[in-house]
């Protein structure tokens, strides 16, 4: 791929945001355009509302994934059509919050996500926002696949948990809210 890192995805989205060399290699040209799908599907919509958005995480590979403790299927290896990134929002743990039930909210009709995740550090604070592609794992291809939605608690000791899991039909739990 000629000049992939320079490479504008969206407006304000550039593939070296996603293809790091020590997280992944180089891209193929699929991986780019479902890093460039997730951009103008997701993040520029988030960017538009939040304001600024960070990628912490986008394409890994198997061993990157497994050296931060990935699932062995997660949609960050960029296998078939799933595709993922961890975002953070300078804004602040309130915005984070805040655009992930309303990313969480959007109607099924609607959604152009397969996996919205917010992770949450030990005090409550909002750490980041996982954001995948729909797939056939998650979501609207065939409909019998159910999208993801959830909130990790981040432990330093003892790696991460669920703190809320829901699909579609289940009440939304957020643990920051009584």
């Amino acid at each position: 791929m000629n000049n992939w890192r320079e490479r504008f995805l969206t407006q304000h989205f550039q593939g070296r945001e996603f293809f790091k060399p020590e997280w992944c290699g180089e891209p193929t040209g699929m991986d780019l355009e479902k890093a460039r799908r997730l951009c103008a599907e997701i993040l520029e919509p988030v960017r538009e509302r939040w304001g600024a958005v960070l990628i912490n995480s986008g394409k890994r590979s198997a061993a990157h994934n497994a050296s931060v403790g990935g699932a062995k299927t997660s949609d960050h290896l960029y296998l078939g059509e799933c595709a993922a990134a961890d975002i953070h929002l300078p804004a602040g743990s309130a915005a984070m919050r805040d655009a992930f039930v309303t990313l969480a909210s959007i109607s099924a009709s609607d959604r152009r996500w397969g996996q919205v995740i917010l992770y949450l550090r030990a005090d409550g604070d909002a750490a980041f926002i996982h954001v995948g592609l729909p797939s056939a794992r998650h979501n609207v291809f065939d409909r019998t696949a159910l999208p993801l939605v959830s909130t990790y608690e981040i432990i330093a000791s003892q790696g991460k948990r669920v703190t809320a899991l829901y699909t579609d039909g289940d009440a939304p739990a957020y643990p920051w809210k009584g």
